[in-house]
């Protein structure tokens, strides 16, 4: 059976690599996706802030993205 440290330092690889692959999946970049025009965040976390802000300024939120197109 392993000693301590041994699982220990099993368990903090796992968990390492766990970490990794979120993390390379989080910042995966897909060059048709960053083509897209976007107005306020585009990142999952903080897109809930900027459906709030659509909420109560939907209108000008619209008319910046039309903006930002042309």
């Amino acid at each position: 059976m392993p000693d301590e440290f041994t699982l220990k330092l099993s368990f903090l690889a796992g968990v390492l690599f766990v970490l990794y692959l979120f993390v390379g999946l989080y910042f995966r970049c897909d060059p048709m996706l960053d083509a897209i025009t976007t107005v306020g965040f585009s990142d999952p976390i903080f897109s809930y802030f900027s459906a709030l802000r659509f909420i109560f300024d939907g209108a000008r939120m619209l008319k910046d993205g039309y903006e930002k197109v042309i």
